[in-house]
């Protein structure tokens, strides 16, 4: 089972003049789709039902694939303490990306996120 969502790029809108003001917007932009048990997208509408695979929920314009990634916090030093407390942390944050998208990210850790630590 595929465990992949897609966001909608802009709103999604349907045009008839039997609607007020001509058209009425479906899906908002930014509504998140996600597959079933059987890694198909269902898409219900007023105007029906669609079923899209994998593949053309790739191929199609209106969605952008939503990138998957973990994050871990963990106190390495095995001490319970309040928030106000220094203690030694790791953060580790699992992402699928390409190399350059993420020396981006090291830079902006690096200006936004060692200041604050």
């Amino acid at each position: 089972m595929n465990n992949i969502s897609f966001k909608l790029k802009k709103n999604w809108e349907i045009k008839s003049d039997l609607l007020e003001n001509g058209s009425q917007i479906i899906f908002y932009e930014g509504h998140i789709f996600e597959p079933d048990e059987n890694s198909l997208y269902v898409i219900s509408s007023p105007v029906g039902t669609r079923t899209l695979s994998l593949e053309q929920m790739r191929e199609h314009d209106k969605f952008m694939e939503v990138k998957q990634h973990n994050m871990n916090i963990t106190n390495t030093d095995d001490e319970v303490t309040n928030d106000e407390v220094v203690n030694n942390w790791r953060i580790q944050l699992d992402v699928k990306t390409t190399k350059s998208k993420l020396k981006e990210v090291q830079v902006l850790i690096e200006k936004h996120i060692y200041p604050i630590l």
